[in-house]
């Protein structure tokens, strides 16, 4: 067991490094008492919690949205300078933003993924925001007045990918009177739409026969293979071998199968803290899960699912990062009738709900790394597993001393989080 002591954690996260950003709401810190999954959660989102909420309040009735109807309709709008607008496609948030105004061209950011562009007067451009190989939505410049631009947004759905068919000679002609290529989508686009010919119809003759063939009686394959495969995880790799005289017969022709050995890298435990992640963590091997779950807070419900990772062992500590995947932010029904009695309409409500929780996503951007004894890691996984331990969290936005209390014994984890892109 290794012993952590303050000058060890003060050269690990550097004051200069890491300066302390203190929440002055909270007297410089924050005391969370929460058992199962949550204390996870707490490690997580309290470092950003409150930016999230001030943003929440900041952006509350503030953005404008487009229906549904009117975005598969097709919809003109002005859209100030730093203004911006959302809409749903595929049950996803999505908005636009002008970021700068010129004289004939605007600068635009689509997101939730986003996208930076330039747009002129009169210039439409298309956009695939699920990467499916189909455009999902067109974006127009209309006019600019004033320094105001004038926008046109439609949904649709259009292929992204052009096709660029390229097809190799013909080969000679076989003895069944046939003859065929090879034809390539340079684009790759996964479709045979408009695929040239691969095979056609010919007279054989012997004459059609190069200086090494014969017919297929007698051809000799002249065999060519490509490099192995990556080894799959059933522990096989293959190949392809191709004979370039195109003999029918399959005579003398290489190995395409293999057995290999597996380098696995990182262990994929699945969802959870379960029994494999936990068991990696004894080790202080590499590996990865994913848990979810939610907590109410200020009128607030937060639910997300984040990464969590095992590192590996650095100077004897276990280090390991946790990173939300993604979080949504619901209103509480007391948060409801709150707004309600301020003659908030249930519509307005639904609005500000959706462009809360796109703002929450989007300050999302924070990884947590921590360290620890491995075998103290696992103990308090196990116990936070089975909801039997309390966490005491003193934190603030650079990081965290979290203590945890097993069986009237305390267990310190020490965490820093940064900004990621």
């Amino acid at each position: 067991m290794v012993d952590i002591n303050n000058e060890e954690i003060d050269n690990y996260y550097p004051e200069e490094n890491y300066p302390r950003i203190r929440n002055p709401k909270t007297n410089n810190s924050l005391i969370s008492q929460q058992k199962t999954n949550k204390n996870f959660l707490w490690l997580i989102i309290i470092p950003f919690i409150v930016i999230v909420l001030a943003m929440c309040l900041c952006v509350i009735f503030s953005q404008k949205t487009i229906s549904e109807h009117k975005f598969s309709q097709g919809t003109t709008f002005d859209l100030k300078e730093k203004q911006e607008i959302t809409f749903t496609l595929y049950e996803e948030e999505h908005s636009v933003k002008v970021n700068s105004v010129d004289n004939n061209s605007i600068n635009i950011i689509l997101q939730s993924k986003p996208i930076n562009f330039n747009i002129k007067i009169g210039e439409e451009k298309k956009f695939d925001l699920n990467n499916d190989s189909f455009f999902d939505i067109i974006i127009k410049l209309n006019k600019i007045t004033n320094g105001i631009p004038e926008l046109y947004i439609k949904q649709i759905n259009e292929s992204s990918c052009i096709i660029n068919w390229n097809c190799g000679n013909w080969t000679n002609c076989f003895i069944n009177g046939t003859q065929t290529r090879i034809c390539t989508d340079l684009n790759s686009c996964g479709t045979n739409l408009n695929k040239p010919l691969i095979i056609q119809n010919c007279n054989y003759t012997p004459n059609n026969l190069t200086n090494n063939q014969t017919d297929n009686r007698t051809c000799i394959s002249n065999w060519s293979c490509g490099n192995w495969t990556n080894c799959f995880i059933n522990g096989t790799q293959t190949r392809i071998c191709i004979d370039k005289n195109n003999c029918t017969n399959q005579t003398n022709k290489p190995q395409i199968n293999s057995s290999c050995n597996i380098n696995i890298s990182e262990i994929d435990c699945g969802n959870g803290l379960n029994a494999c992640f936990i068991n990696a963590t004894r080790n202080c091997s590499k590996a990865r899960s994913i848990f979810s779950g939610s907590l109410d807070l200020f009128g607030f419900n937060f639910t997300s699912s984040s990464l969590y990772r095992i590192i590996g062992l650095e100077k004897n500590y276990c280090n390991y990062s946790s990173q939300i995947l993604n979080i949504s932010v619901n209103f509480t029904q007391e948060l409801i009738n709150s707004l309600l009695a301020q003659n908030k309409t249930m519509e307005e409500i639904r609005e500000a709900e959706r462009n809360t929780s796109l703002e929450a996503q989007n300050s999302s951007n924070v990884k947590t790394t921590c360290k620890g004894n491995s075998t103290e890691l696992a103990i308090i996984f196990v116990e936070i597993a089975t909801g039997n331990t309390k966490v005491s969290s003193i934190t603030d936005i650079s990081g965290s001393n979290n203590t945890y209390t097993i069986n009237n014994k305390n267990y310190t984890i020490y965490c820093k989080n940064e900004l990621v892109n």
